[in-house]
């Protein structure tokens, strides 16, 4: 009993509770930990109303959508749920069991508060990336390159370079349109360097200046990096009638 007070006792903690759904009966058996899910949750409910209650009616309908579908394997659904206090992410997984009367399968599963794990994620897309062009940032760089370089001198032939860029010609743009321009030409050509470059990474490190980090040996690592080049010479950006050439350099 103590065992099981603990377990329930954690599950609160961690915004955790269990429950098992009976389709023949549309009832649901919820354990005691789903008032510290769920929002407003009744000790007495025996249904799906106090989920759906919280929810987004597209968040609602694509639950019914997973009660509705075939009972067999697992299933998860990642929603929204609205509160006084503001939104809460909620995880709900469960699996379809046997039951010896042959009836429709039971679902017994799980729903967790996972607003604290969204939280923590966008933090650290913040921290890792730049929110203008959303490539990884001048730090995620800094991490990445001590993580390789350890990683390198563990393993034999294990090599990896880096080319720093500039622009060519964006002062031009920036100058001569505005900043919303300016910005408009990163985004674009962070695009372009996103899609030409297929086995590496590409980073922001502010301004105009980017970074490049490939696997390989300096030759290959020198081929893609002016391929990389070209493909950014090859982009015209188009605004307000004028046409614009932004060139790079390593």
């Amino acid at each position: 009993m103590a065992r099981l007070d603990l377990l329930k006792e954690r599950q609160h903690v961690v915004g955790l509770t269990t429950w098992e759904w009976d389709p023949f009966t549309d009832r649901i058996v919820w354990d005691s930990s789903a008032a510290a899910v769920i929002p407003g949750f009744a000790a007495q409910a025996t249904s799906w109303d106090p989920l759906r209650s919280i929810l987004d009616l597209p968040d609602a309908r694509r639950l019914d959508a997973l009660l509705r579908g075939p009972q067999d394997g697992a299933v998860a659904l990642e929603m929204t749920g609205h509160a006084d206090d503001g939104d809460v992410r909620l995880l709900l997984q469960g699996f379809w069991v046997d039951r010896p009367l042959g009836r429709d399968r039971l679902l017994r599963g799980t729903l967790m508060d996972v607003t604290m794990i969204a939280e923590f994620e966008q933090a650290h897309e913040a921290a890792t990336h730049d929110a203008l062009t959303g490539l990884p940032n001048r730090a995620w760089l800094v991490d990445e390159l001590d993580r390789r370089m350890r990683r390198s001198r563990q393993r034999v032939g294990d090599y990896f370079a880096v080319h720093f860029i500039d622009f060519d010609g964006f002062k031009l743009v920036n100058d001569t349109c505005g900043h919303w321009a300016g910005d408009q030409v990163l985004r674009e050509i962070s695009g372009v360097m996103r899609n030409s470059v297929q086995e590496g990474l590409v980073a922001r490190l502010g301004g105009d200046e980017f970074a490049l980090l490939l696997e390989g040996g300096m030759a290959d690592a020198k081929r893609r990096a002016e391929k990389l080049i070209d493909s950014i010479r090859g982009h015209v950006f188009v605004y307000q009638g004028r046409y614009f050439q932004v060139g790079a350099s390593i």
